[in-house]
């Protein structure tokens, strides 16, 4: 596991974990947020939160923009009533995939912005479309903390 999540020894990424049955469950649907940012919501889950963490850190502390960032803690069902109330009073939304850009979630999470919240300018980074590298390479194709910084920013600018 890994426990730091902006520099090496500063644990915020650590959690303690709770022995079976005795944390508090999260409901079907339920999306975590941390931060309350309005000039951009990520989306994102697994691996591509934690980038986006640390993604979220240098756009406040490097480029002035307040981001907050969604945890999808569960992907099928999507409920976009929860994901919208999570997205508040940011006006613009990026979603962060990990997987193939084709047949992604984020395809489902784009179509759910286009039907249900076309006022927002929704943007998304994913996998390249690819065959799956091995060792060093399996990373090349997918975003990286620096590439979710990149798209962040041309979302918020333009």
């Amino acid at each position: 596991m890994t426990r730091d999540l902006h520099a090496e020894g500063d644990a915020l990424w650590t959690s303690i974990y709770e022995a079976p049955g005795s944390g508090a469950p999260i409901g079907l649907g339920q999306v975590g947020r941390h931060g309350d940012g309005t000039d951009l919501a990520i989306i994102s889950y697994a691996n591509g939160y934690y980038l986006s963490r640390q993604a979220q850190k240098l756009l406040a502390d490097e480029h002035g923009v307040d981001a907050r960032v969604i945890d999808l803690r569960w992907l099928a069902p999507l409920d976009p009533e929860t994901i919208l109330a999570a997205v508040g009073e940011a006006r613009r939304v990026l979603i962060v995939d990990e997987c193939r850009i084709t047949g992604s979630q984020s395809e489902a999470l784009m179509a759910m912005f286009a039907e249900k919240a076309p006022q927002l300018k929704a943007s998304r980074i994913a996998a390249e479309d690819s065959f799956i590298p091995l060792a060093r390479a399996a990373t090349l194709t997918m975003p990286s903390r620096d590439s979710i910084l990149a798209a962040a920013l041309e979302a918020v600018r333009g």
